[in-house]
């Protein structure tokens, strides 16, 4: 935790002629924790959405939080026992569970749903998604894909990019250069990826 890295890089006895320590930096509030008290606080998070650009652009397709409020009481059904499982245990994001059903919530706006039909739609909306992740295999995909050693050495020597370090945010920072791409070895590559994934069911 933070006590424990704070305890790690305390500076050490100073003398008088030492410059004093610097302060200390105060520490980078992760996503997830952020996620988790808008969660919480369903007030602040909706009041944080109001400044979002995709909100800004497309307000009528944001909910109200009666109705999140009713999608997640329909979950709460005991016929959506699993349902609610699943969506607590893989789909939702850093725990919140609240966050996800309202993207749901949003999908079925978007299919001109409101109130309890909004509920309703946003429940569908997660059954398609449970589908499509189980169809998908996303759950073991990372333990078990259906690509192989030897197609992975294929797509690194097809597809001419490289990865360099991290952003301020911790992504991955790649170049791929599509301009210097081999096209008939880049085609025989997708038809190898095609027939693995057929066979693996995807």
């Amino acid at each position: 935790g933070h006590a424990a890295l704070a305890a790690r890089c305390a500076p050490g006895p100073q003398r008088s002629s030492d410059p004093p320590p610097k302060r200390a930096a105060a520490p980078r509030r992760c996503r997830a924790s952020v996620t988790l008290r808008c969660c919480a606080r369903p007030r602040l998070a909706a009041a944080m959405l109001q400044t979002d650009p995709i909100v800004l652009k497309y307000p009528h397709f944001l909910p109200s939080e009666e109705e999140v409020d009713a999608a997640l009481k329909v979950l709460e059904q005991p016929s959506h026992k699993e349902l609610k499982k699943t969506l607590t245990d893989s789909v939702c994001i850093a725990g919140c569970e609240r966050s996800a059903v309202r993207r749901f919530c949003w999908q079925a706006r978007e299919d001109h749903k409101f109130g309890d039909e909004c509920a309703q739609g946003a429940v569908e909306w997660l059954l398609k998604c449970v589908a499509a992740r189980a169809k998908l295999q996303m759950d073991s995909v990372l333990l078990r894909g259906p690509f192989n050693v030897d197609f992975r050495e294929k797509y690194l020597s097809t597809m001419p990019m490289s990865v360099h370090g991290l952003d301020k945010q911790g992504h991955p920072v790649m170049i791929a250069r599509y301009g210097s791409v081999d096209l008939q070895a880049f085609r025989a590559l997708w038809e190898e990826g095609e027939a693995l994934q057929k066979r693996a069911g995807l």
